[in-house]
């Protein structure tokens, strides 16, 4: 039995599909292959896949064949073999640095889990522990969820790609973990107000350092010189009586990785740069409330800043649309640093830096979802490397 998939016209970048209650990760483009199930593009997109399969499109699947048609002619072609060892130091490298985006993107999202599927949960039932039945009852799921997710947290630890001073916070999960067991075994509130504690301060510190090493990660993939050296070794296949076809895959498998260089970059640099105007944006609302000072003077730098990325930052409508609103908010805020009207002047740059504020949020989303397809290309780049290793 087989799952039907209808895709839009505009289905998001690394977004998910559920249909029957199974999920269907799909990412965006054309669709060109499938892991884990059968799969049928007609003209209306429709995806035909089994039940759980997880249905790779776009740049990263053409990248993905890419790769994989140049291990089968690698078997065919000593040619072939011999122009890929010579680049052997640029894929081993890229191939780790994938791996090591993919733990770090693993990080963020357990973190993301430890969030919303035990910590929220805990803190709201703890407030009638030991007294509600219930309650307990949901805290013993919690407790499995955590126990869950511990696993899977030591599984990207043991891996070994993401340094051990880097990931020693979850030792911290586990001891929140033994907390809220004694908890539970003694019926004795005080161990599980340990574990709340021990959770919530990990998450205010945590998701943030995990981000920022990702991003780091991102930045230093070396898909560029990647992509150049694969450009010198498809452009001898001509010569090397190679079938146009498999001449004609690995090129638009080349097209793809070119294109997820590119929008890696250019969401990198996005990202810093939006991040640089969010933090003066939080330094500057974490004072207004005691002195509007530091917003008079600081404001003509932060427009300044913010109008060189949503002036440049692209001609589609939805570009356009929260650029003009982001550009109005703008307008309002200099206008009321005229009045010299304090709550006009707060509420203007409040609803400013809110705005600014989720344009870096969406920015940081398009980013990890990037680094999340880039997975896809770790398995067939492994294989390459195996057979010249």
């Amino acid at each position: 039995m087989t799952e039907t998939v209808q895709l839009g016209n505009r289905a998001q970048i690394g977004g998910d599909v559920f249909t029957g209650g199974k999920q269907v990760g799909v990412d965006t483009g054309s669709i060109s292959n499938v892991s884990g199930g059968q799969i049928n593009a007609a003209a209306g997109h429709i995806i035909h896949a089994e039940a759980g399969a997880t249905v790779i499109v776009g740049s990263v699947a053409q990248a993905g064949n890419m790769f994989q048609t140049l291990d089968e002619l690698m078997d065919v072609s000593p040619e072939v073999t011999a122009a890929v060892i010579q680049f052997q130091a640029t894929i081993s490298e890229s191939s780790k640095q994938v791996d090591i985006l993919g733990d770090y993107k693993d990080l963020h999202d357990l973190l993301h889990d430890l969030q919303f599927a035990c910590f929220n949960g805990i803190s709201k039932d703890a407030r009638s522990f030991p007294d509600d039945e219930m309650g307990i009852e949901s805290l013993q799921e919690y407790r499995f969820n955590l126990e869950n997710l511990i696993a899977r947290l030591r599984s990207v630890v043991e891996r070994g790609l993401v340094a051990k001073s880097e990931a020693s916070w979850v030792q911290e999960v586990t001891l929140a973990h033994t907390d809220l067991k004694n908890a539970l075994d003694k019926f004795e509130k005080p161990p599980l107000d340990k574990a709340i504690w021990r959770l919530n301060r990990l998450l205010n510190t945590q998701p943030s350092r995990v981000n920022t090493r990702l991003v780091d990660a991102a930045r230093i993939l070396p898909l560029p010189t990647l992509v150049n050296v694969l450009k010198t070794v498809g452009a001898s296949l001509p010569t090397l009586k190679i079938e146009t076809e498999k001449i004609a895959s690995f090129q638009e498998g080349l097209a793809g990785l070119l294109n997820l260089s590119q929008r890696l970059q250019v969401l990198v640099d996005s990202h810093e740069q939006w991040q640089g105007v969010d933090v003066e944006l939080r330094r500057v609302g974490a004072l207004i409330d005691k002195d509007l000072y530091e917003l008079q003077v600081s404001w003509p730098d932060i427009k300044a800043q913010a109008e060189g990325l949503y002036l440049a930052a692209g001609s589609n409508q939805a570009v356009e649309d929260w650029a003009a609103a982001l550009q109005k908010d703008s307008n309002a805020l200099d206008e009321a640093l005229n009045t010299e009207n304090p709550a006009r002047i707060k509420s203007t740059f409040r609803n400013y830096s809110r705005r600014a504020s989720t344009r870096f949020y969406q920015i940081d989303l398009n980013l990890k979802s990037l680094c999340g397809e880039l997975r896809y290309i770790a398995g067939p780049l492994s294989n390459i490397l195996r057979k010249i290793g």
